[in-house]
């Protein structure tokens, strides 16, 4: 556990920049664990592309509302091969964070990954080895999101954990967490969103 209280360049030190899609999320909980999210000096490209691999990231700051930062990480080629579509190459891992205050002023982030491939992908039991097991989990079936249609029909389950959503609900260091993790039919990794509220 690395402590949260050291600079933003003692925990970059100690964090390994990520060569997998595991490693990248392992990263992800770190920066849950030292509430990276909520400090402003995380949010420049030099630790995006650190701390979840991407050769390129994009920070762009607000100049008319104060602490609201909008990013976004690219470039994941060398963790994860490009898919092609329509002729065109694209990044198979999506991954975006937002920074900015909420009610009462009280500083707020919400973070997105999304995995458009199933190469070099990993599956729920992966992401519950570094999440730990989740509050609880929903069948996509009862709540509103896209699904994977094949031959005009829903795709099969075929994994236990498949075409679940698993919720996870948690305090660290003061910042109150909520985060979703969904997936595939076939138990593979789809999307994970996260949360984080600074908690009074």
């Amino acid at each position: 556990m690395i402590d949260a209280t050291l600079s933003m360049a003692e925990i970059a030190a100690k964090v390994k920049k990520p060569t997998s899609l595991f490693e990248i999320m392992a990263n992800i909980k770190i920066v849950c664990d030292c509430a990276l999210l909520l400090r402003e000096d995380f949010y420049t490209a030099e630790n995006f592309k650190h701390f979840f691999g991407g050769e390129k990231a994009e920070v762009n700051k607000s100049k008319s509302a104060k602490g609201w930062i909008r990013s976004e990480v690219s470039g994941f080629s060398q963790i994860i091969p490009e898919i092609l579509i329509n002729n065109s190459k694209y990044d198979a891992l999506d991954l975006q964070l937002d920074r900015c205050y909420g009610k009462d002023l009280l500083t707020q982030a919400l973070m997105s990954v999304t995995m458009n491939s199933k190469e070099n992908n990993i599956l729920f039991e992966d992401l519950e080895i570094i999440f730990g097991h989740p509050t609880k989990f929903i069948s996509r079936e009862a709540i509103e999101h896209r699904y994977y249609i094949r031959g005009g029909r829903r795709a099969r389950k075929t994994h236990p954990h498949g075409d679940k959503r698993a919720e996870y609900s948690f305090i660290k260091g003061g910042v109150s967490y909520i985060v979703e993790i969904d997936t595939l039919p076939d138990g593979l990794f789809n999307q994970f969103s996260l949360a984080a509220n600074l908690k009074i």
